[in-house]
């Protein structure tokens, strides 16, 4: 059910290593946290504890800048095993995504280059 109504919370798609399919082939390596409101998923968190990496957060548009994010992230990091947290394979151009990392005090940084050829 997770699956089926997330993709309506997104700004843009996981990276195939952040995807439903790459998580449930790992699943026992995930924690992953949901955020309800009269019995409606509003938002969820899926975190890797052993690397400190949050795989996926998405919150539903209507429910955002409301502290659901935070609660999520907060949660995720009381399971964290590093000393430090991180979102890779995030599409910098969404703001959304980037304002919210930089209030959790986490910068850009990394930048990864999409290579295409055509065939």
């Amino acid at each position: 059910a997770l699956c089926a109504s997330t993709p309506n919370f997104w700004d843009f798609h996981p990276s195939w290593q952040n995807s439903f399919e790459s998580i449930e082939r790992s699943k026992k390596d995930f924690l992953c946290f949901g955020a309800f409101l009269n019995a409606q998923l509003v938002g969820y968190i899926v975190f890797e504890p052993n690397s400190g990496d949050v795989t996926q957060i998405a919150v539903d548009r209507e429910h955002r800048r409301k502290g659901v994010g935070t609660l999520l992230f907060n949660e995720a990091l009381q399971h964290n095993k590093k000393e430090t947290a991180k979102l890779v394979n995030t599409d910098t151009k969404c703001d959304s995504i980037t304002a919210f990392m930089k209030s959790k005090g986490i910068e850009v940084g990394g930048m990864q280059f999409e290579m295409l050829k055509e065939i």
